[in-house]
């Protein structure tokens, strides 16, 4: 809201009033019940703060289970922690210390403001404890605001509070100061300079000055604020009367200071520290920036897991409904190939999904046949298997006890004739990669099965290409697999042999010779 609007509604105010022979007395309200926004879990989780105390960590995150391929870890996936302390089942909070590359000062003050309140750190997750492997943890992400990376910082868990929205009624741009504390904001989150509802900001205020979580302060500014904004001040030094006009008086500039104090928006308190408090907006009636002031209020909202739904009966326009009830989860999964002779093996893969991302738990059952299973992947092995139709029951629980099924077929045919080579399945690459990721390691554990079975058979890794990809990747990527089979399934190489097979996919086919057979080039055809 500009100077001139606010000169505008307030003559209008006074002379509406004078017509009737009264004193001229503004009263400005809006009812804006409907507007104010009611902090939620990842509201609060997600806020970051701001602090002069040193942080109590309990380590680093170390990398995690894609490494060194992957740099940045998401919901549900593993993270490694490097620390001490740990203990399996504790929930740990990762954050991360910010610093603004673009080095601005918003407004006058703000780096001397900054300097006295301490670092800015943003919220980035919280994970899980699931093991312990020497002095590093073994985590998974349970809930992330970010992606988290290595060098984040690890401190212990620490529940927060969830405001809930007060009740209002009406808000007075024009309220005059109440005398309670002042401050001011210092920073948003994320280095943002131009604030709305919703975004969350950190004030020079904190807990030494008896800020708690759940109170609410108004944001203000007053016109002389302008004077010191390179932009704003360009419009009070331009001419902005019409030419045909005769001024009746002229408002100098040297009295800005005594232009009302208007009030911008409304936020709540959802964390506090000795000296600076992160707030949310709730209600935002034009922008708020940087450095405006802010002024506690009367009153604060209770703190709690959920906020109150209102009845039909209550005077306030805001009707809060119950969430939904969470949606189970989705499954889906195929089988590779679908099918196959008896005695070889089948790789069932699943995919499934949560609405509101809870973690998810795989299991697996066969009407017939032996199942391995790592993780959402299983592989059937068929050895005395009859031939016909095999049916694989997948299930996907998450914490809440619901479930999701889903069935797969796999055909098995009959066995194939003695003494000749079997391709018993093979190992899936990422384009011009050969690292061996978990599936192929569950196709690879059901083929180590088989091997165990028949000593005396030997197997033929196939490594091969598409077309356009480096050549050398086919041996590197039957040397992967190989290595895979001899050092964590214990078979021994001797029995392993590794083929270049050119370019017919990004894989590697594992062809099982019975002892007196031999792999011809026949064989391969693909």
């Amino acid at each position: 809201m500009k100077a001139s609007v606010v000169l505008l509604v307030l003559a209008m105010a006074a002379a509406a009033v004078a017509q009737q022979g009264q004193a001229p007395q503004v009263s400005a309200t809006t009812n804006i019940v409907t507007r104010q926004q009611t902090p939620t879990y990842s509201d609060v989780y997600c806020a970051g703060f701001v602090t002069g105390q040193p942080l109590q960590k309990s380590g680093f995150v170390a990398g995690g289970w894609g490494n060194p391929h992957q740099v940045r870890f998401t919901d549900r996936e593993y993270v490694y922690l490097q620390g001490s302390g740990f203990a399996v089942g504790s929930e740990y909070l990762i954050v991360r210390q910010e610093k603004d590359p673009n080095h601005y000062e918003s407004f006058r003050g703000q780096f001397a403001a900054m300097h006295q309140l301490g670092r800015a750190y943003a919220d980035i997750g919280r994970v899980r404890v699931l093991a312990l492997h020497n002095n590093i943890a073994i985590t998974q992400v349970e809930f992330n605001c970010k992606d988290m990376m290595q060098g984040d910082a690890v401190v212990p868990y620490v529940e927060r509070p969830i405001p809930t929205l007060r009740s209002k009624v009406s808000f007075d741009p024009f309220a005059t100061p109440n005398g309670k504390l002042t401050g001011k904001i210092a920073m948003a989150k994320d280095f943002d300079t131009l604030l709305g509802m919703g975004q969350k900001v950190y004030l020079n205020v904190g807990s030494n000055q008896g800020v708690k979580v759940g109170d609410y302060f108004r944001v203000t500014r007053n016109y002389e604020s302008y004077k010191y904004d390179e932009a704003d001040n360009i419009s009070f030094k331009a001419t902005y009367y019409d030419d045909m006009q005769v001024p009746a008086g002229m408002f100098p500039y040297s009295r800005l200071g005594e232009l009302p104090r208007i009030s911008l928006g409304e936020m709540v308190v959802l964390n506090v520290t000795p000296t600076s408090s992160t707030g949310m907006i709730t209600l935002s009636v034009d922008e708020i920036h940087l450095g405006d002031g802010v002024e506690l209020e009367e009153g604060h909202a209770e703190t709690g897991e959920a906020e109150p739904a209102a009845t039909p009966t209550e005077t306030s326009s805001r009707v809060v409904l119950p969430p939904p009830a969470p949606a189970a989860p989705v499954i889906s999964c195929s089988a590779e190939p679908a099918t196959v002779h008896a005695g070889d093996t089948s790789t069932i893969s699943c995919e499934a999904s949560s609405s509101d991302h809870s973690p998810l738990t795989f299991s697996f059952s066969a009407s017939n046949g032996r199942l391995v299973q790592r993780e959402n992947t299983a592989v059937l092995d068929t050895r005395d298997v009859a031939a016909g139709p095999v049916q694989v029951l997948a299930t996907a629980s998450d914490d809440r006890d619901q479930v999701a099924t889903a069935r797969t077929t796999v055909t098995v045919d009959s066995p194939r004739a003695a003494l000749a080579p079997a391709k018993l399945n093979y190992v899936s690459f990422k384009h011009n990669s050969a690292r061996v990721d978990n599936a192929g390691k569950a196709v690879l554990d059901g083929v180590a099965l088989r091997l165990e079975r028949e000593t005396e058979s030997s197997l033929v890794v196939l490594g091969l290409v598409e077309a356009g990809e480096n050549r050398e990747l086919a041996q590197q990527r039957a040397a992967n697999a190989a290595e895979y089979l001899s050092k964590e399934k214990g078979i021994d190489k001797k029995r392993l042999q590794l083929q270049h097979g050119g370019e017919y996919g990004e894989k590697a086919e594992l062809w099982m010779v019975p002892p007196g057979a031999k792999l011809q080039q026949a064989d391969l055809q693909h």
